[in-house]
């Protein structure tokens, strides 16, 4: 079943209606203009109005709520989401509005558009995260060429060919993700991605193949050898530590037990010892000095679980 233009402006104007009343106490005189007889709504006037009714409001809160931005970028309603950021009042959410609207534009497929609002940040460091977005967005497209050249006045290309070589992993291309690897000195964390997918394809054998067909043959067995490292299912380690005296009584301290704790220190020297040394627990929390059995026969207590106990419980 097909969903028809007013189904969808109905579910809008529903979210958008509970999205102020739940939000900034708004939306009553928003909810009362939808219910006009005879009102042919259009998105874009119900993302207007909505931002008319937070302006009838008083203007609460931090502004304008992001979601109502982010619909109207969305939509392609590219200059109402500007104007909507600005109305935001910290400035470093106004900042986010920016660089959110180039990255939606590019994302709805207007790369020129999305360009141009960079290239209106001039002299703004905006213009080079917004150039970087674009960029990334471009090369997970698949178009390098038009990537690099959004991010060459900036001299980054790096995360661009990572992006790149990316796509081309998740299509299946390795020899292609292993020649873009060769074009940026982080190519080596392609060679971890391409690990990661001939083991989720279950040809891992392909590895040495792919290491084979390559001209640098430094760069063969850097993939080799890095690839093995995602090539194959993590198998956890068990390491079993004998416990100590001191540790038996740690856990007796923890677990409140704590004349089976002294009774053990008692017969280990040694950890009384060890504990008589550290010079947080030489004195108690009222600043009078312990005695020398009190502290050694607490301390370790006091090191896990950041309450120090005397023989009354203090």
């Amino acid at each position: 079943m097909y969903e028809t233009r007013s189904t969808r402006v109905r579910g809008l104007a529903l979210k958008l209606s509970v999205l102020f009343v739940a939000g900034c106490g708004a939306g009553l005189g928003l909810v009362a203009w939808l219910r006009t007889s005879n009102h042919k709504i259009t998105d874009q006037e119900l993302l207007r109005e909505a931002v008319a009714e937070w302006k009838r409001a008083g203007e609460p809160g931090e502004g304008p709520n992001h979601q109502l931005f982010e619909q109207q970028a969305a939509q392609g309603y590219y200059q109402d989401a500007a104007a909507t950021g600005r109305l935001l009042k910290r400035a470093e959410d106004v900042q986010w509005s920016i660089a959110e609207l180039v990255k939606i534009r590019a994302e709805n497929g207007d790369i020129q558009g999305a360009k141009e609002s960079v290239k209106s940040l001039s002299g703004s460091a905006l213009q080079k995260k917004g150039a970087g977005v674009v960029a990334l967005i471009q090369a997970q497209n698949g178009d390098l060429s038009g990537a690099l050249e959004t991010i060459a006045p900036f001299g980054e290309s790096d995360e661009v060919f990572l992006a790149y070589g990316r796509r081309q992993i998740e299509m299946g291309d390795f020899k292609g993700a292993l020649d873009t690897a060769g074009r940026t000195k982080l190519g080596y964390q392609l060679f971890y991605d391409i690990g990661d997918a001939l083991r989720i394809r279950g040809e891992q054998s392909r590895a040495r193949k792919l290491a084979a067909h390559m001209k640098d043959r430094k760069f063969a067995a850097l993939f080799v050898n890095c690839a093995r490292f995602t090539l194959w299912p993590t198998v956890s380690e068990r390491v079993i530590i004998q416990a100590t005296p001191c540790d038996i009584a740690n856990d007796y301290g923890l677990h409140g037990t704590f004349v089976e704790a002294d009774a053990l220190i008692e017969q280990n020297k040694m950890c009384e010892r060890l504990l008589r040394g550290h010079s947080s627990v030489r004195r108690r929390p009222n600043g009078r000095g312990a005695p020398a059995p009190w502290y050694a026969r607490t301390a370790r207590f006091d090191l896990w679980t950041g309450a120090v106990r005397g023989p009354s419980g203090e």
